[in-house]
């Protein structure tokens, strides 16, 4: 069982971990998996996520996925800036360019471009604790490292050229820098934030997925069968 810590004391992530505290790293993490697994098994096995990677979209269809996650990640940096620089550079994908500056590019190469951000988009709840916030990064900063996986499976389907392929671009490089930092954020957590609260915020990320991804789906089915019957 996690222990609630306190999420006001914003220590430093160059903190020394003896024992005790990295047995409550490593327990933190694995309550972490626990937790979002089901909920990430639920964005995979969404109808859009199925049709991304089971058989070959038209570009129409891909405009409005490209969008939508766009969208995301706007809302994702506005949270971002809400945080300490150090927390900050703890959670983004090492060596890698802004997220909305590749998936603007993706959105050119199918002659499209993002929609205007509204209010809606960049909502962001003022009581989210730095916590939640590190929770809701985490797993939006984690999917861009899954691009990998992601990429191969495109690359397969559609060829050197897929559609969002510098968004999904292979990401292997970072992955071990990541996990460094990974590493540091959990210590973070565990001494000076709260685990409860980083789990709530990265829970309600993957349902924030889920759902966006479920409200595209009747738009993008008309897309599929009109354009590929």
């Amino acid at each position: 069982m996690l222990t609630e810590c306190s999420d006001r004391g914003r220590a430093p992530l160059t903190q020394t971990r003896g024992p005790s505290q990295a047995d409550a790293t490593e327990t933190f993490w694995k309550e972490v998996k626990r937790a979002t697994d089901p909920l990430h098994n639920e964005v995979e096995a969404t109808w859009v996520s199925k049709a991304m990677l089971g058989t070959r979209q038209p570009e129409a269809w891909w405009i409005p996925v490209l969008r939508y996650w766009w969208t995301t990640y706007d809302e994702h940096e506005a949270r971002l800036q809400r945080l300490p620089a150090t927390l900050q550079e703890a959670i983004r994908v090492p060596d890698s360019p802004p997220h909305m500056a590749r998936l603007t590019e993706d959105l050119a190469l199918l002659g499209a471009s993002p929609l205007p951000a509204s209010l809606e988009a960049r909502r962001c709840t003022s009581a989210e604790t730095t916590s939640e916030l590190l929770g809701r990064a985490y797993v939006l900063e984690g999917a861009v490292l899954g691009g990998a996986v992601i990429a191969k499976r495109l690359g397969l389907t559609y060829g050197t050229s897929y559609p969002g392929r510098h968004f999904y671009g292979d990401s292997r490089a970072a992955l071990q820098t990541w996990r460094s930092r990974r590493e540091r954020l959990g210590s973070w957590v565990c001494s000076a934030g709260d685990p409860v609260l980083f789990i709530r915020g990265a829970c309600a990320a993957f349902e924030d997925i889920r759902s966006g991804l479920m409200q595209l789906e009747p738009s993008l089915r008309k897309l599929a069968v009109a354009e590929t019957a």
